[in-house]
């Protein structure tokens, strides 16, 4: 009888902290409905003529994305296969590029990217 008090606390002990590390679970990321979508990058646009590839943080296949990018002669271009999320931007020119994205549900979110001309190695 002893050792059936025992088990049964062990089991209850063990349940117990299992619950409370599921509610202090670590986030890797803190996107929640209604704020701003995050543009993120893999390869970021630095130079004239370079082609950097951009991404919305928590993507979702379930929505359509519709970026753009103004200023330095830039294009937004999406990535094929890719569901909209990723988009390759270039820039022609030196100066600043806004990239925006929206979804289909009315969220957006921009960045600003400098875009310099690559010094000439020597």
């Amino acid at each position: 009888m002893k050792n059936l008090k025992y088990n049964i606390f062990a089991i209850l002990l063990i349940a117990t902290l299992g619950l409370m590390s599921c509610e202090n679970e670590e986030e890797s990321f803190s996107f929640t409905p209604g704020t701003d979508l995050i543009i993120e990058t893999s390869s970021g646009l630095e130079f004239v003529g370079e082609t950097g590839v951009y991404y919305v943080a928590g993507h979702t296949i379930d929505e359509t994305y519709t970026w753009s990018a103004s200023g330095a002669g830039s294009s937004a271009t999406p990535v094929p296969d890719r569901y909209g999320e990723f988009v390759e931007v270039t820039a022609t020119e030196t100066g600043t590029v806004t990239l925006t994205v929206e979804n289909d549900q009315g969220l957006s979110g921009s960045i600003q990217i400098d875009v310099v001309i690559e010094p000439e190695e020597e």
